[in-house]
């Protein structure tokens, strides 16, 4: 049987879906690359993972970084609802469909 903690993860999985770094310098520089590139709310932190023995970091915590997040997958839904409203729209009156593979 695995163990797991209070949320439910594995010590198997603990680590699945993030980046390692063999030291907490090279974390820092690419979680500073992310903040400036707006990937990034809240308060970040680095810590070494009691598993894998690698450094990662987390991405911000705490309310304003989550409202943040959500704000940014609404935002990413309006795209893709424009752009496939876009996709699918009849062209105006008076133009012809682009024939496929022209644009």
């Amino acid at each position: 049987m695995t163990r797991t903690n209070y949320k439910g993860a594995s010590r198997a999985r603990s680590c699945e879906g993030k980046q390692g770094f063999q030291n907490a310098g090279h974390a820092k520089r690419v979680m500073k690359r992310a903040m400036a590139a707006g990937k990034v709310y809240g308060s970040p932190s680095i810590y070494r993972c009691r598993f894998c023995g690698l450094w990662h970091w987390s991405g911000g915590s705490g309310p304003m970084a989550r409202y943040a997040r959500v704000v940014d997958a609404i935002d990413r839904a309006l795209s893709r609802d424009r752009a496939l409203s876009d996709l699918l729209a009849p062209p105006p009156p008076g133009r012809a469909a682009p024939k496929q593979g022209e644009t």
